[in-house]
């Protein structure tokens, strides 16, 4: 189904599922049809969208590497959580796939022609991109959202597994706070609070 961004539409929704795990669905206002976005086999939460309307964005915890107690044979699983993403439309590319040559070629032209213009191609780049927020901000993003498959369009972002929550995003930018691994004399120490982490979806890389 389609759906014009300045209209709630579509809602994506964290539903409990069994064994305490919490699954992503979308609900669509339209048609009050719900569509199952991740499988019951995995705890999702916290589904976010692109405002550019490419992706969903949420939060999971996949990641396995248990800690063995020294005193005992306790299993603990700590850092567990990664931001993914659902692309929405059918073909799409994974963001963090290696770029082509081409893209590469077209990048390193841009940045030549940056180097050339100096300080007023930077001005008129600045100007630009004025212009295309205020285009952007006048006319809604259209969203088509394929959902054929969209479970199997599931992409990992490529950082280290931590205690991730409060997921947000912005035009080209996801933000989340990432929490401390704290013992139980550590709980309530003011040191052990959240720090803001912020993924540059251009650079492909945290932007902290």
């Amino acid at each position: 189904f389609k759906c014009d961004w300045s209209q709630t539409c579509a809602l994506p929704i964290s539903k409990p599922e069994d064994y305490k795990f919490n699954s992503i669905f979308i609900y669509d206002t339209q048609t009050s049809k719900i569509a199952r976005i991740t499988d019951r086999f995995t705890n999702d939460t916290e589904p976010t969208w692109d405002p550019e309307g490419k992706y969903l964005y949420f939060l999971s915890d996949r990641t396995l590497n248990p800690f063995l107690s020294k005193r005992g044979f306790e299993m603990i699983l700590d850092k567990m959580t990664k931001p993914y993403l659902v692309m929405l439309q059918a073909g799409q590319k994974s963001p963090f796939f290696p770029k082509e040559p081409s893209e590469q070629g077209e990048e390193k032209e841009e940045e030549g022609k940056a180097d050339k213009s100096g300080t007023a191609g930077k001005s008129d780049k600045v100007a630009e991109t004025k212009e295309k927020a205020e285009a952007g901000a006048k006319k809604p993003v259209e969203v088509k959202i394929d959902l054929e498959g969209i479970m199997d369009r599931v992409a990992e972002f490529p950082i280290a597994a931590g205690q991730y929550s409060d997921l947000a995003a912005a035009a080209g930018k996801i933000f989340y706070l990432a929490g401390k691994s704290v013992g139980m004399a550590e709980q309530g120490d003011s040191s052990s609070t959240n720090d803001l982490h912020v993924f540059d979806m251009v650079a492909r890389n945290p932007a902290d």
